[in-house]
Order: structure tokens, then C-alpha cells, then sequence
């Protein structure tokens, strides 16, 4: 979607939250408020920490401790855009320790593949490993999770940077199938060259078919 669809669809949910029946159904504004936030998130970091400060402040009024915990995982995403990593550091971790303390299955699931992929980008490939497997063991375990393309996006790249390309290779074939029938291509199908593109970026042969 383009920039100017999303502050579309951003000022069109400001609007909403505004109006006088969402301002007096708490779990609709709520609700309101963290599509919002997901929104803002692809348009101004700025904006999206406060949407998640006050989001927080609704679930606590709420008492819906999903949401405030969950609060708290989503804000650091805006912190560490905004410069500020010890503090985006401390708000994931807590909200991934809280997730697991409340079993929130996809909260973990998230900020597990969050935490990977920081120590992905930053080459720490073997503790980024360790998150994402148990990010990836979370949604074999839990069906009802959905299939997690970004998790496994970011083990594909966790493998290779660890010269695993066979195990990388395979993943690619999973990940990047079409979607629907026989045949049927998609967005998934997109990247068939996925693990030489990465490969290259390691300076490392892909394996051959």
C-alpha cells in the first residue's frame, strides 16, 4: 500500500476514534486505537509510540492484560526506530518475559522472532537461532497460530549466515510455494532465488538443486 493510502486510511481512523460512540465503547476504541497504531507504524515512529503509550493506558483502565502487555512489545519497535535501543531492549524483553508468564502464544511468537531478527541483522546468528527456533516451536506446537512467514524469513537468513544452506534451501522451498492450487502462483512463490541472493551476501555458494 502506498504512503498516501495509509495516511488515508491513518486520518480516517483518527476520525473514528474521535466520534462520540467509539469514545464511549472502551474495547472499541481499543480496538480502534491499535489498528491506528499499526498504521502509524508504517508512516511515523513518533506517532506510533504515543498510539502504544496510550493504548497501555486503555488495556490497564480495561484491565485487559493482553493488550497491555502486548502495549509495551509493540512500543519498543517505535523506540528502536526512534534511536532509543537500551530502552527498546528493555520494553521487548519485559513483554516477551510477560507473554510467557500469561502463555499470550503469539505474543511470545512475536517478540521471540522480534528479538531473532535484531540479532540476525546485527550477524549475531547463533543467539538469533536460539529465539527464532523457539519462535518456530511455538507454531508447529500451536496450529492455531497461522503460518508465521516472517519467522521463517528471518531463519532462512539466520541459516545461511550460519553456512547452512541445505537447511536454508529447503525452508525457501516452503516458504516461497505457491499459494492455492496446483500450479497457482502467488506472493509467497515470489523469491525463488531466495537463499543465492542471500549466499552472495555472504560470499558463499548456494547449494545446487
Amino acid at each position: 500500500m502506498e504512503d498516501h493510502s495509509l495516511s488515508e486510511v491513518r486520518e480516517n481512523l483518527r476520525l473514528i476514534t474521535q466520534t462520540p460512540e467509539v469514545q464511549h465503547d472502551p474495547e472499541l476504541l481499543l480496538f480502534a486505537s491499535i489498528a491506528k497504531a499499526d498504521v502509524d507504524g508504517e508512516l511515523n515512529a513518533q506517532d506510533a509510540r504515543n498510539d502504544w503509550e496510550e493504548i497501555e493506558q486503555l488495556a490497564k483502565a480495561q484491565r485487559n492484560q493482553l493488550w497491555a502487555i502486548r502495549a509495551q512489545g509493540e512500543r519498543s519497535f517505535s523506540e528502536f526506530l526512534l534511536g532509543n535501543i537500551s530502552k527498546g531492549r528493555v520494553l521487548v524483553a519485559t513483554a516477551l518475559a510477560a507473554t510467557q508468564k500469561t502463555n499470550d502464544v503469539g505474543g511470545q511468537i512475536r517478540y521471540l522472532t522480534a528479538i531473532g531478527a535484531a540479532l540476525q541483522q546485527a550477524r549475531q546468528d547463533d543467539q538469533a537461532f536460539d529465539y527464532l527456533t523457539k519462535a518456530a516451536d511455538l507454531v508447529r506446537t500451536h496450529p492455531e497460530a497461522g503460518y508465521s512467514f516472517v519467522t521463517n524469513e528471518y531463519m532462512m537468513e539466520t541459516l545461511v549466515g550460519l553456512k547452512r544452506l541445505k537447511e536454508a534451501e529447503a525452508l525457501a522451498k516452503i516458504n516461497h510455494q505457491p499459494i492455492g492450487a496446483p500450479g497457482e502462483k502467488g506472493e509467497r512463490s515470489a523469491s525463488p532465488h531466495y537463499v543465492g541472493h542471500y549466499s552472495r551476501r555472504n560470499q558463499t555458494p548456494a547449494p545446487s538443486n
